[in-house]
């Protein structure tokens, strides 16, 4: 009677364990079919389960089903889920946690591209809506999708253009200090795309931290001699500096290093054009680097709301 017991016990534990493991495979089978919403009622419920709540297996289709909810065009299944990406990628970074994921990974890597793809887009849609925010968080989650892709296959590449994204969203919210980690991390691994030295630069002046605003100028105009934003930027920052013969000099020795380049020589004149439109002058005396690089102004003005002797000094005849 014992053994009989036991044995009815065996087979109702095996049977309580089969019947949790089939919502995984109901899920499934919901998933291929297209019911996304009864995939989801299967799923929810194997994971709540002890028996199915630590398989890699359950998160990673948990993960499926919310990614294709998100993705589904058909807008049946809008109302199943507030954020099916959000839910997705939580899914996928929780079956990684989980003892028995490495038969998964292979799986998991498809799915993070695909969700990398799906947040760009999504950030990119945000931005031109100048949905700043929205664009932030998206293109940080297709950042954080790229980078599980790498701890998973070392082989894949970084995606810099999403980390950009990012920090360019960062600079236009404000959050100045995210911005400043990011433009700096691509600078230091010599991202190709001039703003970032441009912006780190300035975020760098105004936080005054002078010695760092110059290295990344110079950074930038030597990995783009002849962008010309670049180029205004160092004559911006030369000007406030009380230094406007300095980025002359600086084009002229480029053009020493390099004679044929007709675009330096353009550069040159822009950079004598910016110098020569206003000079405050506040003391009524002409300040020495101005002077030496421009001579005396074509029309003098006195000021009187910057102080005793003050002139506006207007060089060109425009």
């Amino acid at each position: 009677m014992k053994r009989l017991s036991l044995l009815l016990a065996i087979t109702c534990i095996g049977i309580g364990a089969f019947a949790q493991s089939s919502k995984v495979s109901s899920a499934i089978n919901y998933l291929d079919n297209g019911e996304l919403d009864r995939a989801l009622e299967s799923i929810e419920v194997a994971t709540l389960n002890e028996k199915t709540a630590n398989s890699a297996k359950t998160w990673l289709y948990r993960g499926r089903v919310y990614s294709a909810i998100g993705f589904d065009q058909s807008g049946n299944f809008t109302n199943l889920a507030v954020a099916p990406l959000d839910s997705a990628l939580y899914s996928f970074n929780y079956a990684l946690t989980l003892s028995d994921v490495d038969k998964y990974k292979k799986l998991l890597l498809l799915e993070y591209q695909n969700l990398q793809f799906g947040f760009f887009n999504m950030g990119a849609q945000a931005f031109q809506n100048k949905n700043y925010q929205l664009a932030h968080d998206a293109f940080a989650k297709s950042s954080e999708a790229n980078l599980q892709q790498r701890g998973i296959d070392e082989k894949v590449p970084m995606d810099t253009g999403v980390i950009f994204n990012v920090g360019l969203t960062a600079e236009r919210l404000g959050y100045e200090q995210e911005a400043m980690d990011i433009f700096q991390k691509l600078v230091d691994m010599g991202y190709n795309e001039p703003y970032v030295y441009q912006a780190l630069s300035e975020i760098y002046n105004n936080l005054g931290r002078v010695d760092d605003a110059i290295a990344v100028i110079n950074a930038g105009r030597k990995a783009f001699p002849t962008n010309q934003a670049l180029i205004i930027t160092e004559l911006n920052f030369y000007l406030a500096q009380g230094k406007v013969e300095e980025i002359v000099n600086k084009l002229q020795e480029a053009i020493n290093l390099d004679p044929d380049n007709v675009e330096l020589y353009f550069a040159l004149g822009n950079a004598y054009g910016e110098l020569e439109k206003t000079a405050m002058i506040e003391s009524g005396t002409p300040a020495e680097s101005v002077k030496s690089c421009l001579g005396e102004p074509d029309s003098r003005e006195d000021v009187t709301d910057k102080g005793a002797s003050a002139q506006k000094w207007t060089y060109g005849k425009v």
